[in-house]
């Protein structure tokens, strides 16, 4: 009777993470739509625009990470130790990525914009004003010897192959679930095309269509 009560007890705890996590799929996607809409409505107060990010930007990472750890659960409950694994790096990679975030918007970042401020100003040109090729090649040239562009710039890069490596291990963990999990398979491949195809605009569109396949996994399971 008592291991009856705990494996119910269990059960309705698996469920309402996976529930749970749905749910803040859905919050994530609904706050970058919204979000991209304030930003720019925004974009003539960057000092708004800048708290409006970091707002934006901890409660998106907050609800992606509660979304992530439905496949964690997932991982536990089919055995899936690859699954769960990914799923704990890509919880841990969203918060250094936050808080890398936030360390390069306030320290990194104002300096970048000071240097190309002052590029500019050195060759007599104003932000958004249609460069030639000669003034384009000099300006950049320019740029690049400041240091603190390269680090901005090779953290970004840094970020972009790892988060790439991450994905495409994660919709390899969804395809070797696809007995268990209907859409896993349908999930996985196209997280894995859409991360291959991604500089290219299909994509863009495999990568949601995965997020999309995703959370109906995650509602599905929650049922069960």
């Amino acid at each position: 009777m008592a291991k009856e009560v705990k494996s119910l007890i269990s059960d309705s705890g698996y469920k309402k993470s996976l529930k749970l996590a749905a749910i803040s799929g859905i919050i994530v996607f609904v706050l970058a739509i919204i979000g991209a809409i304030i930003s720019t409505l925004l974009k003539n107060n960057p000092q708004v625009a800048s708290i409006w990010s970091v707002f934006q930007g901890f409660f998106i990472n907050l609800f992606f990470i509660l979304f992530t750890y439905g496949f964690y659960v997932l991982g536990k409950k089919y055995n899936s130790k690859f699954l769960r694994i990914i799923s704990l790096i890509t919880i841990i990679l969203t918060v250094v990525a936050y808080l890398g975030s936030l360390y390069l918007g306030t320290t990194i970042a104002p300096e970048v914009t000071n240097t190309v401020n002052a590029q500019l100003q050195s060759m007599g040109l104003t932000a958004g004003v249609e460069m030639t090729a000669e003034q384009a090649a000099a300006f950049w040239a320019g740029i690049f010897q400041n240091s603190n562009v390269l680090m901005l710039l090779s953290s970004f890069g840094v970020y972009l192959l790892v988060i790439s490596i991450i994905s495409i291990l994660f919709g390899a963990a969804l395809i070797k679930i696809r007995k268990n999990i209907k859409y896993a398979m349908t999930a996985g491949i196209l997280e894995i095309a859409g991360i291959v195809t991604a500089v290219i605009i299909i994509g863009v569109f495999a990568l949601l269509a995965s997020y999309v396949f995703q959370i109906i996994i995650l509602f599905k399971e929650a049922k069960k």
